[in-house]
């Protein structure tokens, strides 16, 4: 069933399994330090290139966001920007078309993610700029013109199973 999503979570939060939350264009949604959204269900942004969703942790910098931990669900972003952690776990589907990864936003794989896999991650028409960036080893992945600009300082700009992508 389809359910609202509050703009500011002030706690941890999820979507179960079966659920879905749909965040319509020109909608911020704030994960603050701290806290996280956890996606069991399937959690899709749609927004539009003169609308799109904004996903973000205010005061937010380069390692240090809100997260969304992608756990065996699914989670769909369409021009969307980025400014907090995403992370898929075992069984789960990150597809993000037409967005952009700002200052903390940032892809990363599972800890321990040789235990978690697999888990697919799409990228198509994406730009990481800014500081944003990935770190994806094992699972599944499609890059279909991404673009890295402005890399963060602290983190490789995208790394692929341990392999720099410039």
């Amino acid at each position: 069933s389809d359910i609202p999503l509050r703009p500011g979570l002030t706690c941890d939060a999820e979507i179960v399994a079966g659920g879905t939350v749909i965040v319509a264009p020109g909608v911020e949604v704030r994960i603050p330090l701290g806290t996280g959204l956890r996606v069991a269900g399937t959690l899709r942004a749609i927004g539009t290139k003169a609308s799109p969703c904004l996903l973000t942790t205010p005061g937010a910098s380069v390692g240090n966001a809100g997260t969304i931990d992608i756990a065996g669900g699914r989670v769909e972003l369409t021009n969307c920007d980025i400014n907090l952690t995403l992370v898929p776990y075992k069984n789960s589907i990150l597809a993000c078309g037409q967005s952009r990864f700002h200052t903390a936003g940032f892809i990363t794989t599972a800890p321990n993610s040789f235990l978690e896999v697999p888990h697919t991650v799409v990228l198509s028409d994406c730009a990481f700029e800014g500081g944003g960036t990935a770190s994806i080893s094992d699972g599944n992945v499609a890059w279909r013109n991404v673009q890295l600009t402005n890399p963060s300082p602290i983190f490789a700009p995208a790394v692929l199973g341990g392999f720099a992508v410039l």
